[in-house]
């Protein structure tokens, strides 16, 4: 085992890294870990019965509802077996679960992601594939979030891209 010192001071690698996660969980104390600012669970909430699944069926990256409307936002995907990707960004009904309108789609390599809605303005990651490990992404709003309050043309609807 190769030491940092000689001359009597032996300290090698694995005593070294030994002590530093030492240090950490000392340091970590359960105190502060278990102070989380007032926050209050509720054991009388339950989970709702609306279930929401995206109009391929596929594994859903990212949902977001908006608390100042009526709808949600997903963004799902699917491989085919051509080796393409099919992804759609959906607004979905927080009553019923119900896809409501495909917002934009794609069938390549790319994906998107929903990040957030916040104002009644959603944020979707569009993940351009250019190749192995090189991945361009590029972040648009939707603005306002469509809500069937406010009912408009699925054509009018666009991603502005930031």
């Amino acid at each position: 085992m190769k030491s940092l010192f000689h001359s009597g001071n032996i300290l090698t690698k694995r005593f070294i890294s030994t002590a530093l996660v030492g240090l950490f969980v000392c340091l970590a104390s359960p105190t502060r870990a278990s102070d989380q600012s007032g926050f209050q669970v509720n054991p009388n909430a339950e989970a709702g019965d609306v279930i929401v699944r995206g109009k391929l069926g596929g594994l859903i990256f990212g949902f977001e509802v908006d608390p100042d409307g009526t709808e949600g936002l997903l963004c799902e995907a699917v491989s085919n077996s051509d080796g393409t990707v099919s992804a759609r960004v959906e607004t979905f009904s927080q009553a019923t679960g119900r896809i409501i309108r495909v917002l934009d789609r794609s069938e390549s390599q790319d994906d998107f992601i929903a990040w957030a809605v916040a104002g009644s303005v959603g944020l979707i990651e569009h993940e351009h594939v250019r190749g192995l490990f090189n991945i361009k992404r590029t972040f648009s709003t939707i603005n306002p979030l469509p809500d069937s309050q406010h009912e408009r043309e699925p054509s009018r609807l666009q991603l502005q891209s930031r």
